[in-house]
C-alpha cells in the first residue's frame, strides 16, 4: 500500500504546482525500502535494564522508518551510536543525531577520498626527490613543527598570559547533538591555541570524567588532552572558582549588564561550554549569566554593539570565535573594532535582505521536509510519548 501513498501524494502535489494552487511547495516524501542494516546487539540489550529494552525497541522501530522516508541516513549505528539515542529526550532530537552521524560519514568520505588522490602522486615525488641530499621529508617537517607548537603551549603554562578556562559543567545536560558539537568545538579550541604564535594557558574545569557522557566524548573527540607527548589543556573535575582567585575571575555571557573593555595578562577569563547552533531544553536561557552569579565572580560579555553594526544575525558566537577574539584583542593591544570584523562570522552580520537568498530557501526547505516527516512518523507509530533512559549501564563499544 505505501507505493499507492507515493502515488497519491505526488499526483497532489503535482497538481497543485501545474495549477499554481496554495499549498505543499516541497515534493511529498516518499516511502522507500528501509536503509537500517545495524541493529543492537545482544550484548547491548543485556546490559539494559526492562524499561530501558522496551524504550529501546520502540526506538529501533522508529529509526528503521525513518530510514523509510529519507535517504540522509547513516550507513552503520554503532552500539555508542543506540546509547546516545536512547539518551535523547525526544523525536527531533534523535532524528537530528541521525542526521548528525550521516553528515559525519560523507565529510569522513570526502576527506579520505582527498587522501587516495594525495598518494596516487606520491611514489614519482619520492624519485624526484631522492637526488637532493638535504631532501627532509614533510612527514618529518610536521613532526617538528607540532613539537614547537607545543612547546609555545608549555612556555605560555609557565610565563602566565592570560588564562582561558572553558567551563564544562553544562556537558551533561547537552543534547546528543548539541555535546558532539560542543566537544569538536573543545578540539578546535585545542589546535588553533596550540598553533597560534602567542598561545594561552587553556584550562577545562567542572570536566567530570564520572560522568559516561564526557567519558564517550573525550575518547571521541579529546583523546589528546591525556597524550605524554603533547602540552594539552590542564583539566580538572574542580571549578575554576576552586582554582583561581574569585577577584581574577570574569565570566563571558551575552547577557551581561557590563562590557569587557580590556585584556588583562593577570586575569582569567571564563566561557561557558555550550554549543551556539543548538537549542537546549536542559539548559537555561541566561546560563552563563547565572553561573557567574552563583559563583560570585564578575560577569562581562564583549562590546558587540559598539564596533559593530549588528542587523539579523545571533550573537551567541561558537568558543573558538570568542577565544579568537580575545587573542587578538590582547595580542594588538586592544584593537577591539580589527578583532571583531575579522573574526566575527559574516553571517551573523547580515540583514536577512543581504543573506543569500537560495541560502535561506535551501535551510528552509530543510526544515520543512523534517517537519514533514515527524508528522508522518506521529500518524504512523503514534507520538512521541517515551521517556529518555535516565542511567544508562556499562556496555562495551
Amino acid at each position: 500500500m505505501k507505493w499507492l501513498i507515493n502515488l497519491w501524494l505526488l499526483s497532489q502535489w503535482k497538481f497543485r504546482r501545474c495549477f499554481r494552487l496554495h499549498g505543499q511547495s516541497i515534493a511529498p516524501i516518499q516511502w522507500r525500502n528501509p536503509l537500517l542494516t545495524s541493529y543492537p546487539s545482544q550484548e547491548l540489550v543485556n546490559t539494559l535494564n526492562n524499561v530501558q529494552r522496551k524504550r529501546l525497541h520502540t526506538i529501533v522501530e522508529e529509526t528503521r522508518t525513518i530510514s523509510m522516508l529519507t535517504k540522509h541516513f547513516p550507513s552503520e549505528i554503532s552500539a555508542q551510536n543506540w546509547i546516545i539515542l536512547l539518551e535523547c529526550h525526544t523525536r527531533k532530537q534523535r532524528l537530528d543525531y541521525l542526521k548528525f552521524l550521516r553528515s559525519k560519514e560523507l565529510k569522513r568520505s570526502k576527506e579520505k577520498s582527498k587522501k587516495l588522490e594525495k598518494c596516487v602522486f606520491q611514489p614519482e615525488k619520492r624519485k624526484e626527490r631522492s637526488e637532493y641530499p638535504f631532501y627532509i621529508p614533510i612527514r618529518k617537517m610536521e613532526k617538528q613543527e607540532r613539537r614547537i607548537a607545543w612547546e609555545r603551549v608549555a612556555r605560555a603554562f609557565r610565563l602566565g598570559s592570560p588564562i582561558l578556562v572553558v567551563d564544562c559543567r553544562f556537558l551533561p545536560l547537552l543534547s546528543p547533538r548539541g555535546a558532539e558539537l560542543t566537544a569538536i568545538q573543545l578540539k578546535y579550541l585545542i589546535s588553533e591555541n596550540r598553533d597560534d604564535r602567542t598561545p594561552w594557558p587553556l584550562y577545562f574545569t567542572n570536566f567530570d570524567q564520572t560522568s559516561e557522557r564526557i567519558r564517550r566524548l573525550k575518547e571521541r573527540h579529546l583523546s589528546g588532552i591525556e597524550s605524554p607527548t603533547t602540552c594539552c589543556p590542564i583539566v580538572s573535575p574542580l571549578s575554576f572558582s576552586c582554582l583561581f582567585p574569585q577577584e581574577k575571575i570574569v565570566y563571558l555571557s551575552p547577557d551581561a549588564q557590563e562590557n569587557l573593555t580590556s585584556i588583562n595578562e593577570d586575569y582569567v577569563y571564563v566561557l561557558g561550554g555550550i554549543v551556539d547552533r543548538v537549542t537546549e531544553r536542559n539548559i537555561p536561557r541566561q546560563a552563563s549569566l547565572q553561573t557567574a552569579l552563583y559563583e560570585q565572580v564578575r560577569c562581562k560579555r564583549l562590546p558587540l554593539d559598539e564596533y559593530i553594526e549588528w542587523k539579523s544575525g545571533s550573537k551567541f558566537l561558537t568558543l573558538t570565535a570568542v577565544f579568537s577574539i580575545l587573542r587578538s584583542v590582547y595580542s594588538s593591544g586592544g584593537d577591539w573594532k580589527t578583532a571583531l570584523v575579522r573574526h566575527i562570522p559574516v553571517r551573523n552580520t547580515r540583514s536577512s535582505d543581504e543573506k543569500s537568498i537560495a541560502g535561506r530557501q535551501f535551510h528552509d526547505k530543510i526544515r520543512r521536509f523534517d517537519h514533514q516527516l515527524l508528522r508522518i512518523l506521529d500518524d504512523e507509530i503514534g507520538k512521541d510519548s517515551i521517556e529518555c533512559a535516565v542511567h544508562i549501564s556499562k556496555h562495551t563499544s
